[in-house]
């Protein structure tokens, strides 16, 4: 009887996190989608806005993935690189399952990246590319632009190789 009780009781605090997983997502996806609308909305495409010495706003149409790399691939070659953006991002939301409530890290680096990904897919997937407008430089040398899904990715990349590792367990 006790351990049914044990069970459950682990059964609703996985719940939480994973219900936690999910509103971080959706704010990520939420604060992506808002400043890419402001941008279009307030920055024509190429216009430069200097915010400090280092940074610039700057609306440009990413019609490739990072760093702009495929832009000028062919459009078939596109819908097989969305379609494994999605497969990935279904896979990391299935690996949700096997995380423990404990490893909470785990569970950022899952929202981190789903977050990034699915405000980057909304994006290929309404307008055919996806808007980036933050440019960091230093001097002339000029980081490639990007937004607020990216750093999420890079974030939730970055602490996914610094954690010592995540353990998976297989669910019962």
């Amino acid at each position: 009887m006790e351990q049914g009780y044990v069970r459950a009781y682990f059964g609703v605090f996985a719940a939480c996190v994973v219900f936690r997983v999910g509103v971080v997502i959706a704010l990520l996806v939420c604060a992506d989608q808002f400043t890419k609308s402001w941008v279009v909305g307030h920055i024509s495409q190429g216009q430069v806005i200097p915010i400090f010495s280092w940074l610039n706003f700057v609306h440009v149409q990413n019609t490739g993935i990072a760093f702009s790399l495929f832009s000028e691939a062919s459009s078939i070659f596109m819908l097989v690189l969305s379609t494994v953006s999605i497969v990935i991002a279904l896979g990391l939301l299935g690996s949700l399952r096997c995380l423990h409530y404990w490893q909470w890290q785990g569970c950022s680096v899952i929202a981190l990246l789903l977050g990034g990904a699915l405000g980057n897919i909304i994006d290929r997937q309404i307008n055919g590319y996806v808007v980036d407008f933050i440019d960091c430089h230093w001097h002339y040398w000029h980081f490639a632009q990007f937004n607020v899904a990216d750093m999420a990715i890079t974030i939730g990349g970055v602490l996914f190789l610094l954690m010592p590792r995540i353990e998976l367990a297989v669910p019962e």
